[in-house]
């Protein structure tokens, strides 16, 4: 998409417009110790269910690695 397209809004990791895989990948490599936090706000009423897809989508992608 071009920069223009793309407009910020909060949603589930893996289902916006950063590379996820990408940036993982690079903290594998450099042996990365510390942590990722994860901070969720799209719906603050009830955000368990974009929390557990975001934990399951990082959780998938360091699988797949």
């Amino acid at each position: 998409l071009a920069s223009a397209e793309l407009k910020p809004r909060n949603v589930p990791v893996g289902t916006g417009a950063l590379d996820i895989v990408a940036m993982l990948k690079v903290l594998v490599k450099m042996r990365y110790a510390h942590h990722v936090a994860l901070e969720y706000e799209a719906e603050p009423e009830n955000p368990v269910p974009g929390i557990a897809a975001s934990f399951g989508y990082i959780r998938g992608a360091l699988a797949a690695l």
